[in-house]
């Protein structure tokens, strides 16, 4: 199976910052361990630098390594000295839901 890059974004970052400002967001285990031991962050500080995301900060939306018909949004947010490898997709039938699958140092 060939699992696909692409160079433009799945998921409007505009309805994303909608739905993190409605709390409408999980992460997965990996995700908020690495958030909390190499940034500190909580969920406040992941959902800040959510809404700080600008497009410019986009670096490609790829296809899932488990389901290759779902795709997942990367950015690098440029963070202290380095950046914040975050990577997302939307889930339910409606995408009214973001899980956060990657949030870690780049």
């Amino acid at each position: 199976m060939t699992f696909m890059d692409y160079k433009r974004a799945k998921y409007d970052l505009d309805h994303v910052k909608k739905l993190i400002k409605k709390d409408a967001f999980t992460m997965i285990r990996r995700a908020s361990i690495d958030a909390y031991s190499q940034f500190g962050f909580e969920d406040e500080q992941v959902k800040e630098t959510f809404l700080n995301l600008e497009r410019k900060h986009f670096y490609k939306s790829m296809d899932s390594t488990i389901n290759h018909k779902t795709r997942q949004d990367v950015y690098h947010f440029p963070y202290k000295n380095g950046n914040i490898y975050i990577k997302f997709q939307l889930i339910n039938v409606n995408q009214l839901s973001i899980m956060v699958m990657s949030f870690k140092e780049k």
